[in-house]
């Protein structure tokens, strides 16, 4: 059985009974994170697409694709693929 820490098991059972305050607090959280990114919304929401799949994706099609998949999630975002452009 894997270990799980009392704070991860403590959110996650709040998180599953619908605890208003906490969901508040992780709401919070993720508009920090966002204010933080400097990114729009979509842009947002799309790196945090690309990185689920891109860590569920790398164990089965090996970090090579992953890394080949990059320029592609930056063409996506409008991000300029020549280091000299950022």
């Amino acid at each position: 059985m894997v270990e799980v820490t009392k704070e991860a098991a403590d959110t996650l059972r709040g998180v599953s009974v619908g605890d208003a305050p906490l969901l508040e607090r992780l709401l919070s959280m993720q508009l920090e994170n966002l204010g933080a990114s400097g990114l729009d919304p979509r842009s947002y929401s799309l790196v945090k697409i690309a990185t689920m799949i891109s860590g569920a994706a790398a164990p089965q099609v090996g970090m090579p694709k992953v890394v080949a998949a990059a320029p592609e999630i930056m063409v996506a975002l409008d991000l300029p693929l020549d280091a000299d452009q950022m």
